[in-house]
């Protein structure tokens, strides 16, 4: 694998037995389901709802269509402030339970999950008005087989973003050029 940046971000969360409680939250131990009020719970059992999410999550992965393609995640910054940021999900599997997301190594993002590894996860289906929420532990896989995969999968123009001279957040000082250069 060339020398990269990659990092390959794992949120995982345990158990897999949901639980209802009031009438538009789904609880999944440490994962949570929100759903609109507009769905009827009288069709759907907090397993069925799951599900549900589930495969609209599986198709995310395959789709840069896909409406939950993209998600938000959450972290703790070194102020224990929230922060949050748009990833783009690569892997998700029900039966684990896990997901992954790639990110920069030399990111804020990837020192905040390795000073404290606690994330929320966030989703939002606006045509079906569905709401995911999952809150999981993460782990950061750099440098191992795991990481080798990720990159190895990865398209080659996204594969530029992880070689760039300077880390994710370093303030430019000045806006880049749009037009070619002569």
């Amino acid at each position: 694998m060339p020398q990269t940046s990659l990092a390959a971000g794992v949120a995982a969360a345990g158990g897999d037995r949901p639980r209802r409680r009031g009438r538009n939250l789904l609880r999944i131990e440490n994962k949570e389901t929100i759903v609109s009020a507009s769905w009827d719970f009288r069709e759907h059992s907090p397993d069925s709802l799951w599900r549900q999410a589930a495969a609209e999550l599986l198709a995310a992965t395959a789709s840069a269509r896909h409406p939950l393609h993209l998600l938000t995640v959450a972290t703790l910054n070194e102020a224990a402030e929230p922060d949050q940021r748009t990833v783009v999900l690569r892997h998700f599997d029900a039966a684990i339970p896990e997901l992954a997301f790639h990110t920069d190594i030399r990111s804020g993002k990837a020192r905040q999950l390795a000073a404290c590894p606690r994330v929320s996860l966030h989703w939002y289906e606006p045509q079906a008005r569905l709401q995911v929420r999952i809150v999981a532990a993460a782990r950061i896989h750099h440098a191992d087989a795991r990481a080798a995969a990720a990159w190895a999968d990865a398209r080659v123009t996204s594969r530029a973003c992880y070689t760039a001279a300077e880390p994710p957040g370093t303030p430019a000082a000045a806006a880049p050029s749009a037009s070619p250069s002569t």
